[in-house]
């Protein structure tokens, strides 16, 4: 059962959690747990909820993979397709943190968006926890592979990547930026217009940081261990030099010792393999399983 309640010009988006581990179900017979999240709309927004669909966002929690059915509207991802991706300006030409800031502040999304934010609030009550939420959440939107080979990739908004399911690292860094913003965290973007790559850096403590600038690397175009950034890209190889673009000021993310370690211990691994053809002994295997198991990368 789903369904869009509308009580005294508030809208409640009725969502439900299918569980693989991550709540308790043993007072929910039927295996679904109901979670009610409101977000106040307006009558210029109501006007644009037509056409809904369900779209399963995928996340990992604790080792598990969950899912939840959100509702998206076909009439709002239009409106938003229709909108012109420039920007008129007088004086100086904009930027490309205007352009961001642009896609971050769209007010029709916003209201609309705000369901997911609460829905990953109230899920744990760990901000840390949250953060790791909403960087799998978007990192498990699968990548926009047909745009890429035809050349079709136009800029999308942030509730355009929830509603097709498909994105780019440009698109999808402004989502995950969107939700660590709107769960109080301080934001920046890695900008690398020379690889034509985009990534979110998170506030963490300085040793864990990326280049010494005070934020955690975040890879959003598939799952990956935050502070992760030894990878290859294709076309590109290492990315190169980047531009930090300061989005908001907010929380640290501190507890990311964790991921750390385990990105540390996972290239470990890899390039223990690399030495032995491709093999790794019984226990250096387990290892590296439970590290892929838990962050998904399998």
């Amino acid at each position: 059962m789903k369904k869009l309640l509308s009580i005294s010009g508030i809208v409640f988006v009725l969502l439900f959690i299918q569980l693989s581990g991550c709540i308790d179900t043993s007072n929910n017979d039927d295996g679904f747990w109901d979670f009610i999240l409101p977000f106040v709309s307006s009558p210029e927004v109501d006007e644009l909820l037509t056409d809904p669909k369900i779209v399963t966002m995928s996340f990992m929690y604790d080792g598990n993979m969950c899912n939840v059915d959100y509702i998206v509207y076909k009439g709002l991802n239009d409106y938003l397709a229709s909108l012109t991706r420039n920007i008129t300006y007088y004086d100086d030409p904009p930027t490309t943190k205007d352009f961001i800031i642009r896609d971050l502040d769209q007010n029709h999304q916003k209201i609309v968006l705000m369901s997911l934010v609460n829905y990953i609030a109230n899920f744990t009550e760990d901000k840390d926890d949250q953060a790791r939420i909403a960087v799998s959440m978007v990192q498990n939107i699968p990548y926009d592979d047909i745009g890429l080979e035809s050349g079709l990739l136009n800029s999308k908004y942030p509730y355009e990547i929830v509603y097709s399911q498909t994105g780019v690292c440009g698109g999808k860094s402004v989502l995950l930026t969107f939700l660590l913003r709107e769960l109080g965290f301080s934001v920046v973007i890695f900008e690398y217009e020379q690889d034509s790559h985009r990534a979110v850096g998170i506030k963490c403590p300085y040793e864990y940081s990326y280049n010494g600038t005070g934020y955690c690397f975040v890879e959003t175009t598939a799952p990956s261990i935050i502070t992760d950034s030894d990878k290859e890209y294709e076309g590109v190889g290492k990315l190169s030099s980047y531009e930090l673009i300061f989005i908001c000021d907010g929380l640290s993310f501190d507890s990311v010792s964790e991921e750390y370690n385990d990105s540390i211990e996972y290239h470990r691994l890899l390039d223990l393999a690399d030495l032995n053809g491709g093999t790794l002994s019984p226990s250096n295997y387990d290892k590296w399983m439970n590290i892929a198991n838990k962050y998904g990368l399998l």
